[in-house]
């Protein structure tokens, strides 16, 4: 099932297949279960949507941006609940392998961050799993 986010987006840029659009944030997450938890802090956010039907939208266009409800749960776990459970682990194992507060901490945080950096060199991938389909209002 996909989940609307409203007419709230409206269109800067159009390539061959690449849509910008400039979504107001702060309506646009008024419906989310989990903006308490977001840490993007922008009112105004530029997304870039890849559609085969890119060259049907025009620039000032008015558009409703969508994703499927299981997408935006995967986010939210890779995101805060799989870098938690890492650091987690992390911490647990260096609590029993040394007494030292800095040697338990700073592994735990390092593996936090290479996680992320991960994420980061994943993101082409992860684009394909976190789809979003753009339509007109």
């Amino acid at each position: 099932m996909n989940i609307g986010i409203g007419c709230t987006g409206s269109v800067v840029s159009v390539s061959e297949n690449k849509v910008v659009v400039r979504i107001n944030q702060d309506n646009a997450c008024s419906g989310c279960r989990n903006k308490s938890a977001c840490l993007t802090g922008r009112n105004n956010r530029l997304i870039t949507v890849i559609s085969k039907d890119a060259s049907s939208f025009s620039v000032g266009e008015e558009v409703q941006l969508s994703m499927k409800e299981s997408a935006g749960l995967k986010a939210t776990f890779y995101a805060y609940i799989a870098p938690l459970v890492l650091l987690l682990i992390c911490f647990g194992i260096m609590y029993h392998v040394t007494d030292s507060e800095i040697l338990q901490i700073v592994p735990s945080l390092i593996a936090v961050a290479a996680y992320y950096l991960l994420l980061y060199k994943l993101r082409g991938r992860m684009e394909k799993t976190f789809r979003i389909v753009i339509s007109k209002c």
